[in-house]
């Protein structure tokens, strides 16, 4: 039996026994929100693995009737796809290769055990791929995943995959918890459609890794986890931010410059992120929503005019999800990255460094320059004293003169005693004994 009939026959079957699930139901169900951005892996043998962050509606659409889409079920920071840069898993997915057809109809009808009759974690999901099956464990919420959780994760993950392979004539696949998969709704190798069958319920994490015997307290979203994630819905109102000082917002024509170098310097790989970066500076200058929405829309047919892949209407509304208090915060290095390009700002720091530096030299001295601490100290005692009575030497007495009155006042006395008296070091009082 070829591997398409094996494939066709277990397809059959599990018509007859279990209930399909169509791909969009499938992950909603895995994701809890078909417009969460996640990244695409887009097989190619001979330009290798290329990574496109889009919405899981749009990544669906783009994998039907192909067989090169592959997707996981986490997400990550940036959308770089790392062990590191790991940010939520939604659920496990194991990797089972060669399961027959006695053991497709065996884990179907009857239970799902191991080849001694034991009984082992159920599924959520099972998708049939061609030669083997891929079992989606679902969790009841997303587990972040935090540097103190991440041993007991991995750990987790090793187990239950060794676990659902003890089966007659499986062996283990272990890869990691991110690893992509051709995603359910796209072809497989035989060119037939990888389809989804509904098992069991969702996961608790804690519950999985009682049943193992790991002895951990996992992390979960806390409540103010949740209310940071803001929703395109719910974008916060400018006006109530009454924290936001003044200091953090940008002139208008800043906007209005690198919109107009979007036109021209960003490149293919940057142009969805040139919209994040185009939002945030927006946010920065106060533009108005409505305004920057018709300008991504404009840089869309622009860059869809350009030679290179076609950008969908659809990135707009996540990037204007980026128009809220967090994009005061993105700094200037982020921007240009993301942008592809450099914009000349002004360095308040750096700019004052050249003016009135930390160290003064020898040259500084010659020309009675200030350094920056100088500066500083002038203007607090400014501050201090605005009728500028300090810079008529009206503030603490000079070494000089304490010395000479202490004199004075003891014909007698000794460089030690002075030193002792003043509470001045021996070596100052020495300078001054006999000015």
């Amino acid at each position: 039996m070829t591997g398409l009939q094996l494939y066709r026959k277990k397809t059959e079957l599990m018509d007859a026994l279990l209930e399909p699930i169509d791909p969009y139901t499938f992950y909603e169900e895995l994701f809890f929100d078909l417009e969460l951005v996640v990244p695409v892996v887009r097989f190619d043998e001979e330009q290798g693995n290329r990574v496109r962050s889009c919405m899981v509606n749009e990544a669906i659409e783009f994998s039907m009737d192909q067989d090169n889409f592959l997707l996981g079920s986490c997400t990550y920071f940036n959308d770089f796809v790392s062990r590191k840069t790991a940010r939520d898993i939604y659920g496990f997915i194991i990797d089972l290769d060669g399961v027959s057809y006695d053991l497709c109809h065996r884990l179907c009808s009857q239970s799902w055990a191991d080849q001694t009759g034991k009984e082992i974690p159920l599924p959520t999901y099972v998708v049939n791929s061609g030669n083997g099956f891929h079992l989606y464990f679902l969790f009841e919420e997303p587990l972040p995943y935090y540097k103190r959780d991440s041993k007991y994760i991995n750990e987790l993950y090793r187990r239950l995959v060794i676990c659902e392979s003890n089966m007659e004539n499986i062996q283990p696949d272990i890869h990691w918890f991110g690893q992509n998969y051709r995603m359910v709704g796209s072809n497989n190798k035989y060119g037939m459609p990888n389809k989804a069958y509904k098992l069991g319920d969702r996961w608790d994490i804690q519950a999985l890794a009682d049943y193992f015997h790991i002895d951990h307290q996992f992390s979960g979203i806390t409540a103010l986890m949740l209310e940071k994630r803001l929703s395109f819905e719910n974008l916060p109102d400018r006006i109530s931010l009454s924290n936001t000082g003044a200091r953090w917002y940008v002139n208008r024509s800043f906007y209005d410059s690198v919109l107009k170098q979007c036109y021209t310097k960003v490149r293919e790989g940057h142009r969805y992120q040139s919209f994040m970066a185009l939002t945030c500076i927006a946010y920065k200058c106060k533009v108005p929503l409505e305004e920057l929405e018709k300008d991504l829309q404009g840089l869309v047919d622009h860059y869809n005019r350009l030679e290179g892949e076609k950008v969908l209407y659809a990135e707009i509304s996540y990037a204007l999800r980026m128009y809220n208090y967090n994009a005061l915060s993105t700094r200037a290095v982020i921007l240009e990255e993301w942008l592809g390009f450099s914009f000349t700002r002004y360095h308040r720091h750096r700019d004052a460094e050249q003016r009135f530096p930390r160290k003064k030299t020898e040259e500084m001295r010659l020309e009675g320059k200030l350094t920056n601490m100088e500066v500083y100290a002038q203007k607090r005692r400014d501050e201090l004293y605005p009728d500028g009575s300090w810079r008529k030497n009206a503030g603490r007495n000079s070494y000089e003169l304490l010395v000479v009155n202490w004199r004075q006042a003891h014909p007698e006395g000794t460089i030690m005693e002075c030193s002792r008296d003043l509470n001045i070091d021996r070596k100052t009082v020495s300078k001054w004994w006999n000015h």
